[in-house]
């Protein structure tokens, strides 16, 4: 019995991709979410699965309960014991062999990976350009007696009671390591057709689609009947805007920069929000598009659904963005595409302006060499 944990609508598209490709029978999908989201999750989760590859299906509610956290002792320490009871259920009710991770970087399925790798085999399936950016975990913190104490603590009172060894590296790394290699992992699946050292077998991605995502992919063209004729730009927004040292202006800068080099009149711009872009985020960004005079349509307006459905649907004659996976999708499922990140712009104007913004010059960077990495050339235009 295969059981393949989820917490983000593309973990279920690249799920559901491994259960065809590799013709699993017998499959169980276990559903989290993050914080506030969780019960949004949950909603359009039902709209991309597709029933048939599906024994069961559990909730175990936000999988951030499922990480200890020091500075809410106590109450974590309660949370963590319930995370663990309920996926001590999931795993009795069921004969297990196999568990699947879409993301290798949440402590919640480290904690899962090391307490059952000794009785089930895991594999890791990578879900978006982040994990090849952060499979070597960084030194988070400085090694000091307070950390040692903490350590031992966590160790010994914490997790040692689920036989879970050592877990306080994970929580408060203070050297580099591959969290794969550390965590015992069976199998790293790749879903991109490249060169990449720290995966051992490629699936080529391919996107299978439920019955209900097949009728609102057909209500999105319906609509974008009206634009008919014009050329397209889609624009994928970022949590990363978040990080700017003036997010507002700064977004509105970059997109004015890269519009001004094109004939307007001739595009309509296709907006994908970000799941945890806020309603504010959404009037702000409509409302400068409009007083810009530039065409555009929301795609997925009443749904939080990944972009990559719409990519063999509807022609994107550009796609611009900042950070966003779906850049890195695109390269391999849009022959052709003209993608662009528009970080550099931004970056650009931080240096005139003698700006320093650490977390964006380094994400930049793992971009730059993370896709120099895989496709051995520079990928944005």
């Amino acid at each position: 019995m295969n059981i393949f944990f989820a917490h983000t609508p593309f973990q279920i598209l690249a799920a559901q991709n491994i259960i065809i490709e590799e013709n699993h029978l017998k499959n169980i999908l276990v559903l989290g979410g993050i914080g506030k989201n969780t019960l949004s999750f949950y909603k359009n989760a039902e709209l991309i699965i597709i029933p048939r590859l599906w024994s069961k299906k559990y909730h175990i509610g936000d999988i951030n309960l499922g990480v200890f956290h020091f500075n809410k002792f106590f109450k974590s320490y309660y949370e963590l014991y319930q995370f663990s009871n309920r996926i001590k259920e999931i795993v009795k009710e069921n004969k297990s062999t196999d568990f699947y991770f879409g993301d290798i970087n949440h402590l919640a399925y480290a904690f899962i990976t090391c307490k059952y790798n000794s009785i089930v085999r895991v594999h890791y399936y990578e879900e978006g350009l982040s994990h090849y950016c952060n499979l070597i975990s960084k030194a988070n913190y400085k090694e000091s007696l307070l950390l040692k104490i903490k350590s031992v603590i966590v160790d010994r009172l914490i997790y040692g009671p689920y036989r879970v060894k050592k877990f306080s590296r994970f929580l408060f790394s203070t050297i580099k390591f591959d969290l794969g290699n550390e965590l015992g992992i069976t199998r790293k699946i790749s879903l991109i057709p490249a060169r990449q050292e720290s995966y051992n077998q490629v699936i080529n991605f391919k996107v299978y689609f439920s019955d209900s995502i097949k009728k609102i992919i057909e209500s999105e063209k319906e609509k974008l009947l009206q634009y008919f004729g014009y050329k397209t730009i889609l624009y994928l927004s970022s949590t990363l805007v978040s990080e700017f040292a003036n997010p507002v202006e700064d977004e509105k800068y970059v997109l004015e920069q890269y519009f001004k080099n094109l004939d307007m009149s001739e595009y309509v711009v296709l907006v994908k929000l970000h799941p945890k872009d806020s309603e504010s985020k959404k009037i702000i960004l409509e409302q400068f598009l409009s007083e810009s005079n530039i065409r555009y349509f929301i795609l997925f307006n009443d749904y939080h659904l990944p972009i990559e459905l719409l990519f063999t649907k509807i022609k994107f004659d550009k796609i611009i963005g900042f950070d966003s996976s779906a850049l890195f999708y695109a390269h391999f499922l849009i022959p052709g595409a003209k993608m662009a990140s528009l970080i550099p712009v931004l970056l650009e104007k931080y240096n005139k302006a003698n700006v320093s913004n650490r977390m964006v010059e380094e994400v930049w960077v793992d971009i730059e060499s993370t896709l120099l990495l895989l496709f051995n050339k520079r990928v944005f235009s």
